[in-house]
C-alpha cells in the first residue's frame, strides 16, 4: 500500500520587487480518496503560504504567512465512525538573523499560531533568540534560549536543533516551557 501524504498539485509564485527582496507565495492542494491516518472518510487539505524576505550581507528578515485548512476526525465516546471536523490554522512567523561582527552572528525568531477546530481555539507562540561565535576555524559556540506556550497537538511548531554534524533535528514543540540555554561545540 502506497503512502498518502499532503501533496497534490500547487503553485508557487516569486517576485523580486526591488533589489534584495523576493515575495513567495504558494498554494498546495490535497484530495485523500480514501481512509487515512486521524480520518476515516475521504478529505482534502490545502496550504498556502504568503512570504517576505530581504537580505543583505550582513542581515536578513524573513516574514512568513501561513494558513492551513485539513480535515480530521475528533475522538468521541460513541463506537463507530466519528464525524470529520474542519481544522483551521493561521500561523506568523518573523525572523531576524545579523552578523554582530565577522565571528559572532544573533538570530531571533517569534511564531504565533491560532488553531480553531469548532469548539476549540489555541493560540500559541514560539520564541528563541540564538547567539553563535567562532573561536578558530575548527571550534564554533551556539547558545539559544526557546519559550514556548501551545495547549493543542494540532498546533504544535516546529524549530530545527543544532546537534550532531550532518545530523538534522526538527522537534516539535508543544505545551508550555522553556528550553535551557544550549551548547554546541
Amino acid at each position: 500500500m502506497a503512502t498518502i501524504n499532503e501533496t497534490g498539485p500547487g503553485l508557487h509564485i516569486s517576485i523580486h520587487p526591488f533589489r534584495k527582496t523576493t515575495i513567495n507565495y504558494s498554494l498546495e492542494y490535497a484530495r485523500y480518496p480514501w481512509l487515512r491516518y486521524q480520518v476515516d472518510a475521504p478529505s482534502s487539505a490545502y496550504i498556502s503560504k504568503c512570504e517576505f524576505k530581504y537580505l543583505t550581507e550582513s542581515t536578513s528578515l524573513l516574514l512568513k504567512l501561513s494558513s492551513k485548512r485539513w480535515m480530521k476526525n475528533v475522538p468521541g465516546r460513541d463506537r463507530g465512525i466519528q464525524p470529520v471536523h474542519l481544522l483551521k490554522r493561521e500561523r506568523i512567523r518573523m525572523q531576524l538573523s545579523t552578523k554582530l561582527s565577522e565571528a559572532v552572528s544573533w538570530n531571533s525568531r517569534l511564531d504565533i499560531s491560532v488553531l480553531n477546530s469548532g469548539s476549540v481555539r489555541d493560540v500559541g507562540f514560539l520564541m528563541y533568540h540564538e547567539i553563535s561565535g567562532k573561536i578558530s576555524n575548527r571550534v564554533k559556540l551556539k547558545f539559544r534560549y526557546l519559550l514556548f506556550d501551545i495547549h493543542e497537538w494540532d498546533n504544535r511548531i516546529y524549530c530545527y536543533e543544532p546537534g550532531l554534524i550532518y545530523s538534522y533535528n526538527f522537534p516539535s514543540f508543544y505545551g508550555k516551557g522553556s528550553k535551557g540555554i544550549d551548547f554546541h561545540i
